[in-house]
């Protein structure tokens, strides 16, 4: 087992477990990622079954964990957890002695984390769960393991109606990698430049391992070659391949689409309406791109302002500007 996933498995248990629906790290502290050198932090999401349940306890265990929020009280760390941003609340940059590692990690709702992977209302964790993460404890949930099926097709549906007929393996998953950063304000300072070939690269195998079943099951639509990362895959165009694309996308994007071509056109029509009509348009990739951006915009800037406040502006400043120096150092490379 990878080292970063066993260390992250026992900084898991010094928290209040009995919360815990489902948990796992992610990010260049847990898979290899191009230019990334030094011991990076690992970053982890808890997925709990009760928010207050496990502020009250982490809380009464780990209070220097939190920033000056703390001293509201756990029901406000809640409510400014579930009410704010993309509903998660992140404690950053916290030392573990026993690993000698540094950590973050982030708390949501089982509800929050299911409606996000389902609907991409803020594409947050439904977009960094397109990408391979280690689960470090399961879920026995059977709705948030079918949600969490459900997000990878929608990933694939997504890519397929941004890119051309033809297709590299690389180009393919680098579409996916890439729905969840669309946007992000994040990738304009402070984040690497290079920060999607920089993850799709190195963990290609990881990329395959995750959605080679979803892929499987639909091959009426895409066809990718066995372990081959040239120009060779391909997607079937037509607009009854489009429609079905279309009309399995989350409800978020879908909206943000009737929006758009209501907005155009100056009619009322329906979601139906629309994505029949839009599953003949040529510039449908470039019509979702833009969709699917206006919803990580939103909830990349709400989430950076909450996480200010959730890490305290000391820990803010550090935190930035290790991904200033990080951006900077890939610029030069």
């Amino acid at each position: 087992m990878n080292s970063a996933i066993t260390k992250a498995k026992n900084i898991l248990s010094i928290f209040p477990k009995e919360t815990f629906n489902y948990c796992f790290c992610y990010g260049s502290g847990v898979y290899k990622q191009t230019g990334k050198t030094g011991n990076p932090m690992i970053d982890m999401v808890f997925v709990v079954n009760n928010s207050l349940d496990f502020h009250e306890n982490n809380l009464a265990k780990h209070s220097w964990h939190y920033s000056a929020l703390k001293y509201l009280g756990p029901s406000t760390v809640t409510k400014f957890q579930e009410q704010w941003g993309a509903k998660i609340y992140y404690n950053t940059l916290i030392h573990h002695n026993e690993e000698n590692v540094t950590y973050k990690y982030g708390v949501i709702s089982r509800d929050d984390f299911v409606t996000d992977l389902l609907d991409w209302c803020y594409l947050y964790m439904s977009g960094r769960l397109h990408k391979p993460v280690a689960v470090i404890h399961d879920s026995k949930d059977n709705e948030l393991v079918t949600a969490l099926r459900i997000n990878l097709f929608s990933a694939i549906h997504a890519a397929l109606l941004i890119l051309p007929e033809n297709f590299s393996e690389i180009e393919f998953y680098q579409a996916i990698a890439n729905i969840s950063y669309l946007g992000d304000f994040r990738m304009w300072f402070g984040e690497d430049k290079n920060k999607i070939n920089n993850i799709v690269l190195p963990q290609i195998e990881h990329f395959r391992e995750l959605y080679s079943t979803v892929i499987s099951s639909l091959h009426d639509f895409l066809y990718i070659p066995e372990n081959n990362i040239g120009r060779n895959c391909q997607q079937n165009i037509s607009p009854e391949a489009r429609w079905h694309h279309l009309n399995n996308l989350p409800r978020v994007p879908q909206k943000e689409l009737v929006k758009y071509v209501n907005k155009l056109g100056g009619l009322r029509r329906d979601t139906e309406e629309v994505l029949q009509s839009m599953s003949y348009d040529p510039d449908i990739g470039e019509i979702l791109r833009s969709c699917l951006k206006s919803t990580v915009l939103k909830s990349s800037l709400r989430q950076s302002v909450k996480g200010i406040v959730t890490a305290g502006i000391v820990k803010s400043i550090r935190y930035s500007g290790r991904k200033v120096y990080k951006s900077i150092v890939s610029m030069h490379h």
